[in-house]
């Protein structure tokens, strides 16, 4: 699809941005959380009588990042969500020197956006279906049981397994498992990410001389304040930490 690059320094903020223009078709949205507001659009020119062949991206609305009126609020965000509706056809101002690859980050930034074309008043009555790419084959790990078969561990696509959802579609590299499959692949998804953040803290523990016995405990991070001070006394003393 064309993209028409805009150099501009929006007001209050000082670095310069890459904004560029995309239209296409929202596919799905979906909330993060109050001050972020995600949606997937298929690009223009990827649109095949209701089709994707592949052209697909992210964005989403985050609060504090600047927009075409200086910058993102939370109530900002509630009213331009409000006008993002599946299979509406949009045109997206979006800052395309803000994505950070290195951090597995799909979405980019919005700066603003304006409605082509709605679906809900082009297609009354009518519900928007949702697509989403052919999920891929999933390897066996037991080769000799065809019955057996599982993800291989490293190669899910966190996106998919999560969400059934992944921006890239058909174009992502990592393994995309049947809707049947996507139950066990996310189990085993996570007791692989819980063993590797285990490690970084055992690991972490052992910078400091400490030793994690039984693992890694998790606490609401409202008493965190009070570990850290139970910590404290253990670590230094009672005596040391009364004398200042």
């Amino acid at each position: 699809a064309y993209q028409r690059p805009v150099w501009t320094r929006p007001a209050g903020h000082g670095t310069a941005m890459n904004v560029r223009t995309v239209s296409g078709q929202v596919v799905r949205t979906r909330w993060f959380s109050s001050k972020v507001f995600f949606f997937d659009m298929l690009l223009s020119s990827e649109i095949r009588d209701g089709e994707s062949t592949g052209g697909s991206m992210s964005f989403m609305y985050r609060c504090g990042k600047p927009s075409d009126q200086g910058t993102h609020t939370t109530v900002k965000i509630l009213e331009l969500s409000a006008q993002i509706e599946p299979g509406d056809k949009i045109e997206v101002q979006y800052i395309a020197n803000t994505l950070d690859a290195s951090k597995g980050e799909r979405s980019y930034d919005v700066f603003s956006h304006r409605t082509l074309e709605s679906w809900k008043e082009t297609n009354p009555n009518q519900q928007f279906d949702e697509h989403k790419p052919a999920a891929r084959p999933v390897e066996a790990l037991n080769s000799a049981t065809a019955e057996s078969r599982a993800p291989t561990a490293g190669t899910l696509c966190k996106f998919w397994v999560n969400s059934g959802h992944c921006a890239l579609g058909s174009t992502c590299s990592l393994i995309h498992c049947s809707d049947d499959d996507r139950a066990a692949a996310r189990a085993q998804w996570l007791a692989s990410r819980a063993e590797r953040r285990s490690a970084v803290h055992r690991q972490q523990a052992q910078e400091i001389g400490e030793e994690l016995d039984g693992g890694v405990k998790k606490f609401l991070k409202k008493n965190r304040a009070e570990i850290f001070c139970e910590w404290l006394v253990v670590r230094v003393g009672h005596e040391r930490l009364a004398s200042g």
